[in-house]
């Protein structure tokens, strides 16, 4: 009879810890969006690691398009090619002047407003399903393009 009544107590514990945790199990969405705040209409051509376009975006001056989309999973792993997979971005403006931004891995690195670094994103949807990231290109990123 001790023994029934422990099993019939441990028994709900046993099973809370074969159920996921819900909050943790889920995926979190997540938009990375880029403004140009330029005068210049640019191509944004986003490249692989072994250089192979993966996207080619046209943002009009003053205006914003989503570039990339995707879910990161709390236990790890990403569908978020910005962060995961890309590793050099040009900007091709319409004058034809060209800003060249890589990631640390390849050598040559542009810590300065780096469209390919979350750390140059920030966060414009708190509290909202899906977390959109934003980057500015600058009239100063234009300058230095060459």
């Amino acid at each position: 009879m001790k023994y029934l009544f422990i099993l019939i107590l441990a028994l709900p514990l046993m099973q809370s810890c074969d159920k996921p945790d819900d909050a943790s199990a889920q995926n979190i969405s997540f938009q990375f969006i880029v403004k140009n705040s330029t005068s210049k209409n640019v191509d944004l051509f986003l490249y692989t690691s072994s250089d192979n376009l993966f996207k080619t975006i046209t943002i009009k001056s003053l205006d914003s398009q989503l570039v990339d989309e995707g879910n990161v999973s709390p236990v790890g792993g990403t569908t978020l090619s910005i962060t995961n997979s890309l590793d050099s971005a040009v900007f091709k403006f319409i004058d034809s002047k060209i800003l060249i931004q890589t990631v640390s891995s390849r050598g040559i690195n542009d810590t300065i407003n780096n469209v390919l670094s979350s750390v140059f994103y920030k966060s414009i949807s708190p509290g909202e399903t899906i977390k959109k990231k934003l980057f500015i290109l600058t009239e100063n990123d234009y300058l230095r393009a060459k």
